[in-house]
């Protein structure tokens, strides 16, 4: 499979296809990357930190990342940055290159591995994945919490896979795990066993009355 070279960013998230990330840049580093992005526009990788700093450190990020392409870039003072980005396809680390301020990565493309929503099997999982997320949804609520996006029905379920992996609360690691799921279906499986786990949680906190600042993660 062909590869190619472009900026990574280490950070402590995930990116996930299609969703939306902002993002603070004030270390000179990243500004030539930002920089470096809009002259030749082209996305960075975001990959989550395996070991290292997010801030004024090197890092190790994960192998498996996702391009960002940057929609709406605001200059702030001090010649800072703030980004708004949205994630684009899927990525697997080949190598690390070390030449620039900012670290690279040759990359190859995660081929997203396309199910038919008129598969009986996926439509159940959609179905059954869909009820137990909006329940997870009217959960937050009751705690007080705010929720972003809602759907009632998903397009495809790739996408409700991306949403619903973007806003279940769950530590870094889990969300890692969920982006390098393939494919869709499978993702949805799994993220059904890990909302069970957080829906038994909340109904408890509910019943002894906790709101969401007792919450361990945050919704995004």
């Amino acid at each position: 499979m062909a590869t190619r070279i472009v900026p990574l960013f280490p950070l402590n998230t995930v990116l996930f296809p299609g969703m939306w990330l902002s993002l603070h840049i004030f270390e000179d580093r990243y500004k030539e990357m930002v920089g470096w992005c809009q002259e030749h526009k082209e996305p960075f990788g975001v990959a989550l930190i395996r070991e290292g700093q997010e801030v004024g450190g090197t890092a190790d990020p994960h192998a498996v990342g996702t391009l960002a392409r940057i929609e709406m870039i605001q200059t702030l003072e001090g010649g800072r940055f703030y980004l708004q980005t949205q994630g684009l396809q899927r990525f697997r680390v080949q190598r690390l290159i070390h030449e620039r301020a900012y670290l690279q990565g040759e990359i190859e493309l995660i081929e997203e591995k396309r199910v038919s929503r008129r598969a009986a099997r996926t439509k159940q999982v959609m179905a059954d994945a869909t009820r137990m997320y909006l329940h997870y949804l009217e959960l937050i609520r009751r705690m007080g919490g705010q929720v972003g996006q809602v759907i009632e029905s998903a397009l495809d379920p790739e996408f409700l896979s991306w949403l619903i992996a973007s806003t279940m609360i769950a530590a870094p690691n889990i969300r890692q795990e969920l982006l390098e799921i393939i494919p869709a279906d499978a993702r949805l499986e799994r993220e059904m066993m890990i909302l069970r786990e957080i829906i038994e949680n909340l109904e408890a906190r509910i019943a002894r009355g906790s709101s969401t600042r007792s919450l361990p993660f945050s919704l995004n």
